[in-house]
């Protein structure tokens, strides 16, 4: 098996959590300190919502799994 990751929501909802970060990050550097305050809250306040979603992804994918079922991220090897 393979891991693909273009078709693992898990990657996805992690790659939008990182780049969030970055934009609190950057935001609270280079701009104005009224606006980070507000950011940060709404990225904060975002991030365990996140959490849920990928403790979700990853149930669904071990139930999935101990039901024989291949899930969609795992692509079988061309050839095998």
């Amino acid at each position: 098996m393979q891991y693909n990751f273009p078709s693992d929501p898990k990657f996805w909802t992690g790659l939008i959590d990182v780049v969030a970060s970055l934009v609190l990050y950057f935001v609270g550097k280079y701009g104005a300190p009224d606006l980070l305050d507000d950011i940060k809250f709404v990225i904060l306040a975002l991030q365990p919502v996140a959490v849920v979603f990928l403790l979700g992804f990853f149930q669904a994918d071990q139930a999935a799994l101990l039901e024989g079922v291949r899930p969609a991220f795992l692509a079988r090897r061309k050839g095998g």
